[in-house]
């Protein structure tokens, strides 16, 4: 069965946070379609692009930021799903999100989630590979990973049977900064057939990634 996640009557207040910052906004009645591979959300700060991505991964605990006018409602996998339920396949891929440990290393991670979940056919050597993630970052902390965080924060809810991975927004200075660490880790995600929501005012970047993308949403004309 294919992974396609609909979404229809999404509006509310969000207040979106990632390690870069915070910025408040709004979306009226949203409705979308995003399938498997990279579903590059186009628009600025405040266009609502980063709300969607937030807000499908980051409810729990964290009412004060996330308001809702109504229910959504969501499809995925031809089944409806509350935001409640929809949020335990999903992943925010940002280190603050508390999904992650500040003690054990990124390889630890991965190895107690394989010990748990074996759905998996690689093993956590393997999934580094998958990942490109340097034998150096991999015995790190999440703390100590530096421009290759998404790659280590995406192989770890890999490693925990996450289904859709959604990313902060970020801007055209952060994305030159992770450059080919963030391009690897977008194209391994959708290599796998998972449904990425990545979040940007950079268009140009598209161009780079256009083989690993199923759709480009643009939240400024919406």
């Amino acid at each position: 069965m294919k992974d396609v996640l609909m979404i229809n009557k999404f509006s509310g207040y969000f207040r979106c946070k990632s390690i870069f910052g915070e910025y408040h906004q709004t979306c009226d009645n949203l409705s979308l379609q995003m399938n498997p591979g990279i579903n590059y959300l186009l628009g600025d700060i405040d266009s609502g692009c980063w709300a969607l991505s937030y807000a499908l991964s980051f409810q729990k605990n964290n009412k004060k930021s996330i308001i809702f006018s109504g229910t959504p409602n969501i499809v995925f996998r031809n089944v409806p799903y509350s935001i409640e339920d929809l949020q335990k396949l999903v992943l925010y891929v940002d280190k603050q999100v508390m999904f992650f440990s500040k003690r054990k290393t990124v390889k630890k991670q991965i190895e107690e989630n394989l010990r748990k979940n074996n759905f998996l056919q690689e093993n956590s050597d393997e999934i580094r590979e998958l990942f490109h993630i340097s034998d150096f970052r991999y015995d790190k902390q999440i703390s100590g990973v530096g421009n290759e965080i998404f790659k280590c924060l995406s192989a770890i809810g890999y490693s925990n049977e996450v289904s859709v991975f959604c990313f902060p927004w970020l801007s055209v200075k952060q994305i030159k900064y992770y450059g080919e660490n963030l391009t690897s880790v977008l194209r391994t995600l959708s290599d796998l057939n998972k449904i990425v929501l990545f979040p940007t005012n950079c268009l140009e970047y598209s161009e780079k990634l256009k083989d690993s993308i199923s759709g480009i949403f643009n939240f400024n004309n919406i």
